[in-house]
């Protein structure tokens, strides 16, 4: 009986595997070679943009957010990158082959194990929203935005709740399929129109609670934030409206994340009978893409300490550097007052060897320009 609850669980729909055409049958030669380029591209950006966000977020507070947005986005930043392995690294391996080649197993976690980021992720999202929503109203306390333990405890519940639900579905007899337009497996077919109305419901009520609402919730909560940006900002002095520049990043991102899950609310309609191209498949499939790969280009483009932090990291200069020694405009505004943090970065995160004696001297001359600030700074200002 355990053998058979156990293959139960991890059944999967093994005639569209072992009857799979060819994907030179269905498509050119070059579309296949431009996926699989497409494929790499989105797997570098994604892992390495996603890995930097983490590491810098992290190990040199790269991003300057308040614990709990930070904690939200280092959420998202896991999601992405799990996502990237369980969907597209199987479709890169099956482009090179030409059909499914990673086995039924496989099969099962692309297309079941593979919701629990993506649901997860569409969660994160809402309660991002949410959450900066009450933000900008002023709704959060101090003392909630300084406790960060009951946003650990609601994440680590999802991702295990989520986890759990995949074995539930093969238990109702919802198994994976072979689909060779998106070369990967995906979550159980009622095109047919033969299913039982309870796998129907089960389908609709998924796409309802995991997709339609928090999308309308992301969607509606990010233009108020949106307008009250707008509304702050059209009061606030130019002078002193740059902070704000790090508080559009979110709303940025989320709409973006809306923007590159809307093609595939639409291919969730071909489950109830409602005729769709084939290819709009694979347009909903990499058109998600967006949403992973955009996110650390987000953060670079709006955050300054961020983008100075990856131009260090990438060119080498972060052990010389010790992290983000570039001064932000956020942050300073007058010459003494950017000398005088340069100095005190220079002197407590300055490293060993050369770049510590370079640091030391810097930090000498910043003291020597607030005694003669024009003459050394002259000589200083190439520094950041």
């Amino acid at each position: 009986r355990i053998q058979i609850l156990f293959e139960r669980m991890f059944a999967v729909d093994r005639s569209s595997i072992d009857n799979a055409v060819h994907l030179d049958v269905i498509m050119p030669s070059s579309t296949r070679y431009f996926l699989i380029l497409l494929n790499i591209a989105i797997l570098v950006l994604t892992l390495g943009g996603n890995t930097i966000v983490l590491y810098g977020s992290i190990a040199h507070k790269a991003l300057r957010l308040d614990r709990i947005t930070l904690i939200l986005v280092q959420n998202v930043a896991i999601a992405d990158i799990t996502i990237s392995l369980l969907f597209y690294l199987p479709a890169f391996v099956n482009l090179i082959g030409g059909r499914w080649s990673l086995g039924y197993g496989m099969c099962f976690i692309n297309g079941w194990i593979s919701l629990v980021p993506s649901v997860c992720e569409i969660i994160t999202m809402t309660l991002l929203s949410l959450y900066r929503l009450a933000l900008i109203l002023g709704k959060v306390s101090r003392a909630t935005r300084q406790n960060p333990q009951p946003w650990f405890v609601a994440l680590g519940m999802t991702w295990t709740g989520l986890v759990i639900l995949p074995f539930f579905f093969s238990l109702a007899d919802l198994r994976p399929y072979y689909d060779p337009y998106t070369q990967s497996c995906n979550s159980a077919d009622l095109s047919d129109g033969e299913q039982p109305v309870y796998k129907i419901t089960l389908i609709a009520s998924l796409n309802i609670f995991f997709n339609l609402i928090p999308m309308i919730l992301i969607t509606t909560c990010n233009l108020v934030i949106v307008w009250e940006i707008y509304k702050t900002s059209s009061k606030t002095p130019k002078k002193n409206s740059v902070p704000m520049r790090t508080v559009k990043a979110i709303p940025l991102i989320c709409l973006t994340f809306v923007f590159s899950y809307f093609p595939h609310a639409i291919a969730c309609l071909s489950n109830f009978g409602v005729s769709l191209s084939p290819w709009w498949r694979t347009l909903s499939f990499y058109f998600q893409s967006l949403n992973t790969v955009a996110n650390p280009l987000i953060y670079m483009a709006v955050n300054l300490d961020f983008r100075r932090y990856v131009v260090q990291l990438l060119t080498c200069r972060l052990g010389c550097e010790g992290g983000i020694t570039s001064f932000s405009k956020e942050t300073a505004s007058t010459p003494s007052s950017k000398a005088s943090a340069e100095s005190k970065q220079a002197v407590s995160r300055g490293t060993g060897g050369k770049c510590e004696s370079e640091n030391l001297e810097f930090a000498e001359e910043s003291t020597l320009q607030e005694k003669r600030p024009e003459s050394v700074f002259k000589d200083i200002q190439y520094i950041g």
